[in-house]
């Protein structure tokens, strides 16, 4: 925990472990399946089947579960996830204990696992605000997508040397006991108050905010170009699946791949954590689509394990690389209200590339010729790069104009003395809503008797306030304004005409903020409400004296 963060309860503790262990057992129970069907009958349709169920519930649940997460108990939904999963684990080690388990019902129990697996990370979220202080909910939340990440990563890693270990039968009775317990520790969490949840409202503003997200087009560039990767990714991972049958290895041999692939995306955190916000978009795709289909075509040319092995690890920590570059390049290029949105449509269609890889791939492996399917995985890589790339230049350079000036707003607006107790949210929110504004010099910005219909702030230059009839008005003495002055906001909030008029001295450039978003983001914050409030108060009484 970061130094200076108060502890925090027993019920946030036994929230995050469940939801870490979830992924595990999510992780398990899907590899498990695979080197089960490897073991027994290592088809190439096989193969892409059991993979394949992995993937489509996440097609197709990855917004509505926000409905199934957010009914009046979150509690019951985890406990249902685990004990469903429980039994299905304890079924699928009956079935793999088997001389010759039927592998269509194995696939199909995986799916049904993968299902009751989905709801799990929403459920948790929705506890996190009952289980810590309101104070500490910031640093909660982000401290639970740590944990998504880091378990993202581990579990592939932790479940691949399990199976090093263990045969599949043990395994599926590990995912069952981890299961059973995560069927009981919600009976220790916080009983949220039932009016605190509408789910059917958080589900459509997810699916508003989707249809947003793929109605940008710079959005629906960078989902393509993750898409497309993770297409590549699903026919690599049946590849990988095949290769001990290539390679003459024993099918526990998988365990080592999926490490290795898990140890790659670690070690691709480890490099990239740091420098992944500052480095150039279209170079950091570009690079990492490169390396990603160097590391799949060797693999299908690989005739070793130890080099398998290096490849994966290459594979992996480009994937991350891929990953990331295009989630902190589509947070900058959306406003931060359609983040649900995204994460919703990144998080359908990723899978759904992941489903379309899978199935595509026993067509490409006809004959056992894996290098093949490699070839062809590496090559829409190519061809991805060579028909995007012209379009992320172009996103580029409207993402980093736009990151440009959001940075220059948040800064000006977080040195505006009547917003220093406004939280980074209520700034940045300001921030995307205000619109830049250009005057010159003897132009009016606002005249007296006109309708309030925003609140300005100075960014550069001068500006005279006027009001008729007073002793500045007839001296040509008039009050100015400086860079960082807020004006504007009484006719706003009190809904009145405006009381002075406003003149430019010199060319000068204000933030114009809509009175609609201003007023919607006072209210949401306390803080800068009291502090505005108590702006116009002063003004008033100044105009009043």
């Amino acid at each position: 925990m970061p130094a200076g963060e108060p502890t925090v309860g027993r019920h946030w503790w036994l929230l995050v472990s469940g939801f870490a262990t979830s992924n595990v057992i999510n992780s398990l129970l899907g590899i498990t399946a695979v080197v089960t069907v490897v073991q027994q009958n290592g088809s190439p349709s096989n193969v892409s089947a059991v993979s394949a169920a992995r993937m489509l519930p996440l097609v197709v649940l990855s917004a509505a579960v926000v409905m199934v997460a957010h009914l009046p108990q979150p509690r019951l939904v985890l406990l249902a996830s685990g004990a469903v999963r429980c039994i299905l684990a304890m079924v699928l080690a009956q079935l793999s204990a088997q001389d010759r388990p039927a592998i269509m019902l194995v696939v199909a129990i995986t799916a049904v696992a993968a299902v009751a697996g989905a709801p799990y990370k929403a459920a948790s979220g929705a506890l996190i605000g009952h289980s810590v202080p309101e104070r500490r909910l910031g640093w909660a939340s982000a401290a639970f997508h740590s944990v998504e990440h880091m378990s993202f990563l581990l579990a592939p890693a932790l479940c691949g040397g399990l199976l090093l270990l263990a045969d599949p039968p043990a395994a599926f009775r590990i995912a069952a006991a981890l299961s059973a317990l995560l069927a009981i520790a919600p009976l220790g969490l916080v009983r949220p108050p039932r009016a605190d949840f509408h789910g059917r409202r958080r589900l459509f503003r997810v699916l508003d905010g989707a249809r947003l997200v793929l109605a940008v087009r710079d959005a629906r560039v960078l989902l393509v170009v993750r898409t497309g990767a993770r297409l590549s990714f699903g026919v690599l991972a049946v590849v990988i699946a095949l290769l001990p049958g290539r390679l003459d290895l024993p099918a526990a041999e998988l365990g080592f791949f999926h490490a290795a692939l898990g140890a790659g995306a670690l070690l691709g955190l480890a490099v990239l954590r740091k420098r992944v916000g500052s480095v150039p978009t279209v170079p950091a795709l570009a690079a990492a689509l490169v390396v990603l289909a160097t590391a799949i075509a060797g693999v299908g040319l690989a005739t070793s394990r130890s080099l398998v092995i290096g490849l994966l690890v290459v594979a992996g920590a480009a994937d991350l690389a891929l990953h990331l570059v295009c989630s902190i390049t589509l947070q900058r290029t959306l406003p931060p209200a359609t983040a649900a949105g995204a994460g919703a449509a990144a998080d359908s269609l990723t899978a759904g590339g992941l489903l379309v890889g899978s199935l595509a791939a026993p067509g490409l492996v006809a004959g056992g010729r894996l290098d093949v399917a490699a070839y062809w995985a590496a090559g829409a890589l190519g061809l991805l790069l060579i028909v995007v790339l012209p379009n992320l230049r172009s996103v580029t350079r409207r993402t980093d104009a736009r990151r440009l000036r959001s940075l220059d707003r948040i800064a000006a607006l977080a040195a505006v003395a009547a917003l220093q107790d406004a939280s980074a949210e209520t700034i940045e929110r300001l921030a995307e809503a205000g619109e830049q504004v250009h005057i010159r010099r003897g132009l009016l910005v606002i005249g007296e008797g006109e309708t309030a219909d925003a609140v300005f702030v100075l960014l550069a230059g001068r500006l005279a306030v006027h009001v008729s009839g007073t002793d500045a008005s007839r001296t040509g003495r008039m009050p100015t304004l400086l860079p960082g002055a807020l004006f504007g906001e009484i006719g706003v909030l009190r809904g009145r005409l405006r009381s002075a008029s406003v003149l430019a001295v010199e060319d000068s450039v204000l933030l114009r903020l809509p009175a609609a978003a201003f007023i919607a983001a006072l209210s949401e914050d306390s803080g800068a409400g009291d502090s505005i409030s108590q702006q116009v108060e002063q003004s008033l009484s100044r105009s009043h004296s």
